[in-house]
């Protein structure tokens, strides 16, 4: 805009150039009459000259100003010299006016291209700019990046305000600067902060990062309001895995993301366990492929009843027979379906397979109860719901849906109607992986599930005397007060079914009862009800 005004300024005075010229010319050719007098003549001349030196002026004001605008492109702060009070010297303020307003908005979108609006923190843009300046002076090997997201933000945003939510990102990010001068801290998204600083190693590193956790943990007061937090923790170090197209702070938002998936409170960058999103989604296709192939099929885990001391349902789970990759089991591909939108398709597959595998269970004598995993928002979609009741009422087939994932995430009241619609058809309705999702005891009050199952991480940290065993006999008490039966998972010791045994769990899942296994394999296992009388060790042998 501004080369184009100053061009056509160019063009005035260039045209206001030839005007005099041409002036100049029709004065001698007035000279060379004989009737104009010598008074009228200077007379004549005097006023000439002093348009031409009042053209000159304004033409020099207007070249000033054409230069400042073409400077002004450039993007230099310039301003233009004002003498008196004429339309030149108002131009000229006019200009010097818009030239500080631009320089003005230019410095503050400088400022907010390396800058967190929200928070005032330098930006994911000023930290990798901040990196490469480390890297210049430091080896890649020693450069780590830490990115601290504070957990169950969305509750949080809602119980303090939107206000607030910034203040306390940036109070725990002073906190953190405050404690380490030397480490460049800044903010990577409303729930973020990422760190990067020096380490002699990785051992040294994953100290950092958990102090810098410990320091974002602590409470954080904000005016009069006292805000307890809990945060998980992603580290990256700069030099691994350089095939990966990722900075190191992307490899710790990674490697953040996959602690959460986990349910771990820190997690490092595993360039193994990284996933590609081209590759993902490719997988996804071949995934489609294979449902239509007959590719995939369900694996059966036994679930034990503790009291009757016999098999009472199994969990099923599809695998697949990749024809390139070999056998994956679930943990390859779930996960990914349930973020690129292929769950769905997948688990109207999952049921009707499961229909197919416990009708063929109950020919063959063991007519027992087939669990298959629901996720939470599938559970409130309309459609899906009709869908599976009406496979569910036609076969008459004996499931059970552990519904995984928090209900409250999803729209609830739609959920727990649905829920009731399939009780009534007969399914029987869980609470899966309790303790590795958000659902609580009190939120349970309201859904029409008659199973609660316990994730495999209480089992992980079970020990005798700890409190971790009193929290899992706590949840164990309070399920059987809302009438549910108890399921535990996980269970892989002795040790862990005799504990399990007088805490008073209904049934157990792990691989001291049996491994997951085809159906040919499972209606052939040996699961006789005197199993149970015999120690626990034994059990393995029905996988």
């Amino acid at each position: 805009m501004f080369r184009r005004l100053s061009t056509e300024i160019a063009t005035v005075c260039a045209i206001t150039s030839m005007a005099l010229v041409f002036v100049a010319a029709f004065l001698a050719q007035i000279a060379a009459m004989p009737a104009v007098s010598a008074a009228a003549l200077a007379g004549l001349l005097a006023y000439v000259v002093v348009k031409v030196l009042v053209a000159h002026r304004v033409a020099r004001t207007i070249t000033e100003v054409s230069h400042a605008l073409s400077r002004a492109a450039d993007g230099e702060r310039v301003e233009v010299r004002v003498k008196g009070r004429n339309e030149t010297a108002t131009l000229a303020s006019s200009f010097n006016l818009v030239s500080g307003r631009l320089a003005e908005r230019d410095m503050r979108i400088a400022r907010l291209a390396f800058e967190d609006e929200a928070t005032g923190l330098p930006n994911m843009r000023a930290m990798e700019a901040n990196l490469a300046n480390m890297r210049a002076a430091n080896d890649p090997a020693t450069l780590f990046a830490v990115m601290v997201g504070v957990d169950n933000f969305g509750q949080l945003r809602l119980a303090i305000g939107e206000t607030l939510c910034p203040k306390l990102v940036a109070a725990i990010a002073h906190r953190i600067s405050a404690t380490y001068g030397e480490i460049s801290v800044g903010c990577a998204g409303p729930d973020r902060i990422v760190a990067i600083f020096r380490a002699e190693s990785g051992d040294a590193a994953t100290r950092t990062a958990a102090a810098i956790a410990a320091i974002a943990s602590q409470p954080t007061r904000l005016g009069d309001d006292r805000i307890e937090i809990t945060v998980t923790t992603g580290l990256a170090c700069h030099a691994d895995a350089p095939h990966i197209p990722l900075s190191v702070l992307q490899r710790a938002e990674a490697a953040l993301d996959r602690a959460r998936a986990k349910h771990t409170s820190a997690c490092v960058f595993d360039a193994a366990a990284y996933d590609d999103p081209a590759s993902a989604l490719q997988l996804m296709r071949e995934m489609m492929l294979g449902l239509e192939r007959g590719e995939l099929f369900l694996a059966h885990q036994p679930k034990y009843d503790l009291r009757r001391r016999t098999i009472l349902a199994a969990t099923s789970m599809p695998h697949w027979r990749h024809p390139n990759l070999g056998l994956l089991t679930p943990d390859r591909f779930l996960a990914i379906a349930a973020t690129t939108g292929h769950i769905r398709p997948l688990t109207e597959w999952w049921i009707a397979r499961a229909i197919t595998d416990q009708r063929r269970m109950r020919e063959a004598g063991r007519d027992i109860v087939v669990s298959i995993t629901i996720p939470a928002s599938l559970i409130a979609s309309p459609h899906f719901a009709e869908r599976a009741h009406r496979q569910i009422r036609r076969s008459g087939a004996r499931l059970c849906f552990e519904i995984a994932g928090a209900i409250a995430a999803v729209d609830e009241a739609r959920a727990i109607e649905v829920m009731q619609n399939l009780r009534d058809a007969g399914v029987g309705i869980a609470i899966g992986d309790y303790g590795a999702n958000s659902s609580s005891l009190a939120s349970l009050r309201n859904i029409s599930a008659r199973e609660l199952k316990i994730d495999r991480m209480f089992i992980a940290t079970m020990a005798h005397g700890n409190c971790g065993d009193l929290l899992l006999k706590s949840v164990i008490d309070l399920g059987h007060s809302l009438g549910m039966t108890i399921t535990v998972d996980g269970v892989e010791t002795a040790d862990n079914l005799s504990l399990l045994q007088s805490m008073g769990a209904d049934a157990v899942q792990g691989g001291a009862i049996g491994l997951p296994m085809p159906l040919d394999e499972f209606l052939k296992c040996e699961i006789a009800p005197q199993a149970a009388a015999r120690p626990a060790a034994a059990l393995k042998s029905l996988g």
